[in-house]
């Protein structure tokens, strides 16, 4: 008797613990083309067992636990965990939907510093190819961050593409922007000029924005924060579109895109094609663009993989660059622009842009082994194009200053004034002459060759340690000038080279369409830099510390204001980064962090020759740059929150006044600024 109620004990145990294991099952589907996913890896914390996808998506596996956190991961797909509590039953998940994720997008992690880990002592935002296409339509691109914290984005004109960024209060000079994990901004100035990435709204798949210095490795000025914007990749399967946007005020885009689907020899590719045009929301804001994207990868092998990718935006587009006051919006409205007027029944804006930059970049990822990573990025970027500009003689008033009695450019006035002046000049040749224009209208022309090559090396130390290092090399050269391309009704222009420090130098003097006049030259920039950092990440902290060393040597061609000995003496100039960061996690919805960095940043090449000629700005140094932040994370269901508190401080900080723009009178001028502290 004693035996069978030992039996009956055991028996209602075991019954117990049987019913103690819970099913839990679901539907892995993509979100963008609801198709199944399958081979997902589904695993939950703390257990080693798992389970994948099959063909059809569905999952089905068990557990005892009543608290669990289920992880998704799948290649191609960003990695998903989900949070049940006191499970009582078996569960249906139903749908479950995964969020592709560009190939390229590991394969630059190492460039670029992104990083895709949820937990960081940094304060990242991302903004996915969904929220592009849902909201962005036909504006610029940076305006898709307005609603992120600490980030301000506007359009600046009301052109099609013109716009202006700032993160945490600081201009875009102190902002990295990356395409693919290479730099983009402008190596002159640091400035971007969106109007030229027109086809990066129709083919970006995730911008990720990180705020403060990050963990960027590839550019070094990112002091307010860093922007970096990834390509789709090529679709998995044969498919096309065609899409179509318009605006309320006439713009219209289309976009056809078709992707091949994995080819017999391996290959994957995707083409993308836009065209836009139309009058523009700002009066004379015209804009007429096309814009082209091409991808390609294969997987060699299980060790090699290389990926192609060009993209391009050849367009032309009316600006508005002369401010309004308010009391010109009042009466005529937030659309007026003063830079345009009519000509013969047809609308001729002062201010015009005009450029095309295609830009090739090629990777190859080498998986040496499993620990060991070596990525290699080549790139190179042409740029053709620039802007419609203006200039006056012998300090004769601009063309800004004729206008009709709607505040519109007086054209016609111009053109009589030019005509009927009745002046004369003596030539430094002694030469008298008349008929020539008091204004012509100009090209200010910028082109240039950009070309570079990252290298980089990971190695996985152990489960939670990571050692990262690199070398970036760029060269870069534009060859500024402006050129005449309207006498607006004169038979020539003089360029008096009063503004050239030569002189006229036997020079001729008469110009017609076509010549150059005032700016002809050349900036050179080599740049370097080498960086190494160690990641750190386990069950409580997540940490990383880096080391930046960089260097940037200058040098400037000036044929307009020099005769034989047209180049600048070499300028070198070395810099550093130093950045750390720690989170410590309390428990699973719970995180503390704090980061910090110390910056020495070489002056950008404007600086350095601030005066426009050959001569180096003297007692310029570095600009120094101190960050500290601290703040704390919750993630508990659906709320996912960060608060923080960041110090930031300057030294020798270097401004440029109105740069880049034209002056509406002769009463306005421009002014560099050197040494400040904020």
């Amino acid at each position: 008797m004693k035996i069978k109620i030992k039996l009956l004990i055991g028996l209602i145990i075991i019954t117990t613990s049987s019913y103690a294991q819970f099913a839990i099952k679901g539907k892995l589907i993509d979100t963008q083309t609801k198709l199944p996913v399958q081979n997902v890896n589904i695993n939950i914390d703390g257990q080693s067992e798992g389970s994948t996808s099959a063909k059809d998506g569905t999952f089905i596996f068990t557990t005892q636990e009543s608290n669990v956190f289920i992880n998704f991961s799948a290649i191609g797909y960003k990695k998903k965990q989900i949070h049940l509590q006191s499970i009582k039953r078996d569960i249906s998940l139903g749908e479950i939907l995964l969020e592709a994720q560009p190939y390229s997008l590991d394969e630059i992690t190492i460039n670029a510093g992104l990083r895709n880990d949820e937990e960081l002592p940094i304060t990242i935002s991302t903004v996915n190819a969904r929220v592009i296409e849902n909201n962005l339509s036909n504006r610029p691109l940076p305006l898709i961050t307005q609603t992120i914290p600490g980030v301000f984005s506007v359009r600046d004109g009301g052109g099609s593409g013109d716009a202006k960024l700032s993160i945490r209060g600081f201009q875009q000079e102190s902002v990295s922007l990356l395409l693919n994990g290479i730099p983009i901004n402008g190596e002159e100035n640091g400035l971007v000029y969106w109007s030229n990435w027109l086809g990066l709204s129709n083919s970006a798949a995730e911008i990720q924005i990180q705020k403060g210095p990050g963990l960027a490795n590839a550019s070094v000025n990112s002091i307010g924060g860093s922007i970096n914007i990834i390509t789709q990749n090529a679709e998995k399967e044969k498919s096309g579109s065609i899409g179509l946007t318009l605006s309320d005020y006439g713009n219209i885009n289309t976009t056809v895109s078709l992707n091949s689907g994995l080819l017999n020899n391996g290959w994957n590719t995707s083409l993308m094609l836009g065209f836009g045009r139309g009058p523009g929301y700002v009066d004379a804001t015209y804009v007429k663009s096309w814009s082209y994207f091409f991808t390609a990868s294969k997987q060699f092998n299980n060790k090699h993989k290389i990926s192609i990718t060009l993209i391009g935006a050849p367009q032309i587009h009316g600006q508005r660059t002369i401010k309004l006051s308010q009391e010109e919006v009042d009466k005529n409205g937030i659309k007026f622009n003063k830079d345009w007027g009519g000509l013969n029944g047809r609308m001729k804006n002062a201010s015009e842009n005009f450029y095309h930059k295609p830009f090739l970049n090629i990777n190859h990822e080498y998986k040496i082994d499993n620990k060991n990573i070596l990525s290699t990025s080549a790139y190179i970027a042409l740029g053709t194009g620039g802007g419609r500009w203006s200039e006056s003689f012998n300090y004769a008033p601009s063309i800004f200053s004729y206008r009709n009695s709607s505040g519109q450019l007086d054209w016609d006035a111009v053109y009589d004034n030019n005509a009927n002046h009745g002046g004369s000049y003596t030539l430094e040749n002694g030469e008298t002459v008349s008929g020539y224009s008091l204004n012509a209208q100009t090209s200010y022309l910028a082109s240039h060759v950009q070309t570079g090559l990252i290298v980089n090396f990971e190695h996985q130390i152990n489960s939670s340690l990571k050692f990262q290092s690199g070398i970036h090399y760029r060269y870069f050269n534009s060859f500024l000038r402006e050129e005449i391309n309207d006498l607006m009704g004169g038979n020539f222009f003089i360029e008096d080279y009063s503004w050239s420090l030569a002189g006229v130098a036997g020079r001729n003097q008469i110009k017609t369409v076509g010549d150059i006049i005032r700016v002809d030259n050349n900036s050179i920039i080599n740049f370097a830099n080498a960086y190494a950092q160690l990641l750190l990440d386990n069950k409580k902290f997540n940490a990383h510390v880096s080391v930046n060393a960089n260097n940037n040597w200058y040098k400037r061609v000036d044929r307009f204001n020099y005769i034989d000995n047209t180049e600048s003496e070499g300028v070198s100039i070395p810099g550093v980064n130093l950045r750390t960061g720690i989170l410590y996690k309390l428990n699973k919805s719970n995180s503390l962090f704090v980061n910090g960095a110390y910056i020495s940043r070489a002056p950008y090449f404007k600086f350095v020759f601030g005066n426009y000629t050959n001569v180096v700005v003297k007692d310029l140094e570095n600009e120094k740059v101190k960050t500290l932040e601290a703040g704390y994370e919750l993630k508990w269901r659906l709320v996912n929150a960060k608060l923080s508190a960041y110090y930031i401080s300057r030294q020798n900080v270097s401004l440029l006044s109105n740069e880049y723009v034209q002056l509406e009178d002769n009463s306005q001028t421009r002014a560099m600024i050197n040494g400040l502290d904020a």
